[in-house]
C-alpha cells in the first residue's frame, strides 16, 4: 500500500507533466525583398542532447554531413508546425512556404540554427509571432530590428496572449511590420 501511495503521489505531481521542456532565443531579420531569417539559440539541456546524438565526431563543430542529418531527421518536420511561426496578415494566417537555407552550428555548447522563409507578401501590416501552441517550446524574441533595410517598414515589437493546446494562455513575444 505504501508504495501504491508513492506512484501515485508520483504521478501527480505537478512538475511531471509541466511545460516546456525546451526554450529557444529567437533573433529575427528582414530582407527588402521578402526574405525573414530566424535564428534560433537552443537551452543547454536540448543543445546537449542533440550535440551529442549529432555531432559524431566530437569536434564541436557541425560538419556539413551533420548538419544534413539534423536537417532530414528533425527540421525538414518543423514545415508541420509552421517552424514555430505565426505570421498574421490582415487578420488572416499566412502560410508558411518551405524554409531555406538551413545551417546548424553550435557556438557556446549551444545548438544554433539559421534559416530562411521567403514570404510573397510586402512586410506592411504583417505580424509575426515566433511561438509553440503546444507550449512543447518556449520562444524568446531576444533580437529584431527596429525597421527593415531599403524600406520605410517600422518594427514594433509586442506582447500578445495566445491560448496554448491544453496549458491555458500564455503571454508571448511578436512583432508587428507597418509602413511609415
Amino acid at each position: 500500500m505504501k508504495n501504491f501511495f508513492y506512484i501515485l503521489l508520483l504521478f501527480l505531481s505537478p512538475s511531471l507533466w509541466a511545460h516546456p521542456h525546451l526554450w529557444i532565443d529567437v533573433d529575427l531579420n528582414f530582407t527588402s525583398s521578402g526574405l525573414l531569417h530566424v535564428h534560433w539559440t537552443f537551452d543547454e539541456y536540448f543543445s546537449s542532447d542533440m550535440i551529442l546524438n549529432y555531432d559524431v565526431n566530437r569536434n564541436d563543430i557541425l560538419e556539413q554531413n551533420e548538419q544534413d542529418e539534423i536537417n532530414r531527421i528533425v527540421f525538414r518536420n518543423m514545415i508541420n508546425y509552421d517552424y514555430f511561426l505565426d505570421i498574421v496578415r490582415d487578420g488572416k494566417k499566412v502560410d508558411i512556404p518551405l524554409a531555406s537555407n538551413f545551417k546548424a552550428s553550435i557556438k557556446n555548447h549551444k545548438l544554433i540554427y539559421d534559416f530562411d522563409v521567403p514570404l510573397k507578401q510586402s512586410w506592411n501590416d504583417m505580424e509575426i509571432i515566433p511561438w509553440d501552441k503546444t507550449y512543447f517550446a518556449d520562444m524568446r524574441l531576444t533580437s529584431c530590428p527596429d525597421s527593415i533595410p531599403g524600406t520605410n517598414v517600422t518594427v514594433i515589437q509586442e506582447k500578445l496572449k495566445r491560448d496554448t493546446l491544453g496549458w491555458g494562455t500564455i503571454e508571448v513575444p511578436g512583432v508587428f511590420l507597418k509602413e511609415n
